[in-house]
Formats: C-alpha cells, sequence, structure tokens
C-alpha cells in the first residue's frame, strides 16, 4: 500500500472527511514522529506500536569491492516494535 492508496481508503472508513484533511493528517503525524525521534524521545501508541533511537557505535567494515578496510562512523538509527496486537494478527495469517 503506498500513501495514496491509505488515503483513500481512510477516506472510505471516515464519512465527510476529505482526502486533502487525511493528508495533512498524515503528515502532521509523520513530522510529530520525527520530531520526537530527533529529540531522543521514545514514542508509544498503543496499538501500532513503538518508535525510538538506538546509537550504532563506529566499526571497522570492508568495501566489498576492494576489500580495503574502512571505518564506519557511530549512527543513530530508528527502530520500530509493533504492538502486540499488530503481531499476533501477522503470525496468525502466516499460520494459515
Amino acid at each position: 500500500m503506498n500513501k495514496t492508496e491509505m488515503i483513500e481508503a481512510i477516506a472510505k472508513d471516515i464519512y465527510g472527511l476529505s482526502k486533502e484533511k487525511i493528508n495533512q493528517v498524515l503528515a502532521s503525524y509523520v513530522m510529530q514522529i520525527s520530531e520526537c525521534l530527533e529529540k531522543g524521545d521514545k514514542l508509544a501508541y498503543p496499538g501500532l506500536g513503538t518508535f525510538s533511537t538506538q546509537i550504532r557505535p563506529a566499526r571497522k567494515g570492508r568495501n566489498p569491492q576492494t576489500g580495503e578496510a574502512i571505518a564506519i562512523p557511530e549512527k543513530t538509527v530508528i527502530k520500530f516494535k509493533a504492538a502486540a496486537e499488530i503481531s499476533n494478527k501477522v503470525n496468525h495469517k502466516n499460520k494459515k
């Protein structure tokens, strides 16, 4: 599902809310998540999951083409842990 398909699906579920307003709400939601994570905070959304950040320490790696050793710098990565409800639905579907 892409963004347009999601907006159309939400518009079908919520009568009277325009696709433009839904797009604005989704854009604001993404912006709020980004700002929260940028500050280093954790965002827990019951029924959806938890967004957090983690620092991946600097390490040594190899260029796969040349085999040359390279330094990979420290990096902050975003983690998402799905809520149990969603995980259970996905796992239940895969077991059929």
